[in-house]
C-alpha cells in the first residue's frame, strides 16, 4: 500500500540487494544492468488534471479481460480507489496467488507511478 504518500518499493531477493523478480515498480531509482528488468517507467498524463487521469486509468482497468495467457484467470477487482490512488488485485487461475497492482498519481509531475508485486511465489 501507500506509505508516506508514495508507493512501496520492491522487496529485495533474500540475501541480496536485488529486487524480487515478481515485483515491478516505477517508484525506486532507475537501476542499471540486469536490475532494469524490474523497473517500469511512470506514465505521463500531461495536459490533463488528476481527476481526468484517474478516470481514464479506471476506464482502462474496467475493460481488461481476465485470463490473458491464463496468468490471471482467477479474475481481478478494484480494492481501493481515491482521487490519486488505485489498488487492484489479480488472482492467478487455479493456484490462488494474488498479485497487487497499485497506481498513484503524482500531480506535480503529472505522472502515473505504478507497482506490481506477487504476494507469494518467487517468479510468478
Amino acid at each position: 500500500g501507500v506509505e508516506t504518500a508514495q508507493l512501496r518499493g520492491c522487496p529485495s531477493t533474500e540475501g541480496t540487494a536485488r529486487p524480487a523478480p515478481n515485483c515491478f515498480s516505477s517508484t525506486v531509482p532507475k537501476p542499471t544492468g540486469s536490475d532494469q528488468l524490474y523497473y517500469v517507467a511512470p506514465f505521463a498524463y500531461a495536459g490533463k488534471d488528476a481527476a481526468q487521469a484517474m478516470k481514464e486509468l479506471v476506464a482502462v482497468a474496467m475493460v481488461y479481460t481476465p485470463g490473458q495467457a491464463k496468468i490471471d484467470a482467477g479474475g481481478w477487482k478494484i480494492v481501493k480507489q481515491t482521487d490519486k490512488y488505485l489498488y487492484i488485485q489479480f488472482e492467478s487461475g487455479g493456484i490462488g496467488y494474488i498479485d497487487d497492482m497499485e497506481f498513484m498519481l503524482d500531480d506535480a509531475k503529472q505522472l502515473v507511478l505504478l507497482r506490481s508485486a506477487s504476494r507469494t511465489g518467487f517468479l510468478d
